[in-house]
């Protein structure tokens, strides 16, 4: 390969023919056009402690002469600060193979969910209602990594679902909350670190105060219908009821003055 030293402008590197050859530009010393049979590379040149490195810029027609000139100008810099700027290119690289591995680490929402349900100890009709969650309300977000929903989506479908039901918006955005605080401790990277971003995108709603405010129903039980809704609370096994909770709330609430006994 033959090896030249001339003025490098675009119009002469334009009229250079697809023969193998160097061509060193006579102003910038270091920088130069490598020839080849099929492109034409913008270079540089230039010993690092004492050996000599040659590395590419990029591909004449891809940047201009100007740009190369500039690139040039930062790589024989770091050159003489015994730099070897193909050393930095393998570190990126690597650096985005890591970050490549990490991303196919990351679960979509569908995989984050069903690994949710198969940890969390939950009640059949919570099951129920969080399944018709992520296959009805966020079925179109059910392959996309978790942490690639953003606040905007999150805001825009709060709003989207809110038009047909508040209360279900409302339930789609928890749920979906949820699930990312758990995947949050469920996904690590190899350092023990969480996968996803430590802020959950549905905080916005609390910050924008966007949350659809639910009124309370009201209404009363007939006298008539006490003794089916007590005898109801008292066999209900479900949703908590192991506390009681529910049940201490019922008989014991000011509204209702009652007694076991009367039922």
């Amino acid at each position: 390969m033959s090896v030249q030293r001339v003025k490098l402008t675009k119009s002469f590197i334009d009229q250079l023919a697809l023969v193998p050859a160097i061509y060193r530009d006579s102003e910038l010393i270091g920088f130069a056009v490598r020839v080849n049979s099929s492109y034409k590379t913008y270079i540089v040149e230039k010993k690092v402690l004492g050996k000599s490195v040659r590395s590419t810029l990029g591909l004449h027609g891809n940047i201009t002469l100007a740009q190369a000139r500039e690139l040039a100008r930062e790589k024989l810099l770091q050159m003489s600060q015994g730099i070897n700027p193909n050393d930095e290119k393998k570190k990126k690289v690597s650096d985005e193979d890591d970050r490549l591995a990490i991303e196919k680490l990351k679960p979509t929402m569908k995989e984050a969910f069903d690994n949710y349900l198969s940890i969390r100890d939950l009640k059949s009709r919570t099951i129920s209602d969080y399944t018709i969650v992520i296959e009805k309300y966020l079925s179109d977000w059910k392959s996309m990594k978790l942490d690639d929903v953003s606040r905007r989506m999150i805001q825009d479908k709060h709003f989207e679902l809110s038009k047909n039901s508040k209360a279900q918006a409302n339930l789609a955005m928890r749920v979906f909350r949820a699930v990312y605080n758990f995947s949050l401790e469920h996904y690590l990277d190899y350092n023990d670190k969480p996968l996803l971003s430590a802020y959950n995108p549905v905080k916005t709603l609390s910050a924008r105060k966007a949350w659809n405010k639910i009124k309370r129903r009201k209404s009363h039980i007939n006298e008539e219908q006490l003794p089916d809704r007590v005898r109801a609370i008292f066999q209900y096994e479900d949703r908590g009821q192991h506390f009681e909770t529910n049940r201490d709330f019922f008989t014991n609430n000011n509204t209702y003055r009652f007694t076991q006994g009367s039922v």
